[in-house]
């Protein structure tokens, strides 16, 4: 535990180190910036008014996507690739 001369001595430390940080203007304080908070509440409407009548449009990208990567899976890569034309010559053990 600290003893009561340390305790002291730190006290005059931060009154001294207080004294001889000044600035010759005040602090800055900040503020509540109420115009910008306004601009970016109108930047998300006007992107929420864009976006929202797009959003079935993306949903149904989104799920024949998912059902293209099913079907593939459950057909097989092998089978897919057989049957969609002319293919390049594999490497390796002949088939």
């Amino acid at each position: 535990m600290s003893s009561e001369s340390e305790i002291a001595e730190r006290s005059e430390e931060s009154s001294t180190v207080r004294d001889v940080v000044r600035t010759v203007s005040p602090a800055y304080r900040g503020r509540f910036d109420g115009e910008m908070h306004t601009i970016g509440l109108l930047y998300a409407a006007l992107l929420a008014i864009l976006f929202v009548p797009l959003l079935p449009f993306v949903v149904v990208i989104w799920v024949a996507w998912r059902v293209a990567g099913a079907v593939r899976s459950f057909v097989g890569e092998d089978e897919a690739a057989e049957s969609s034309g002319p293919t390049r010559r594999r490497r390796g053990r002949a088939a």
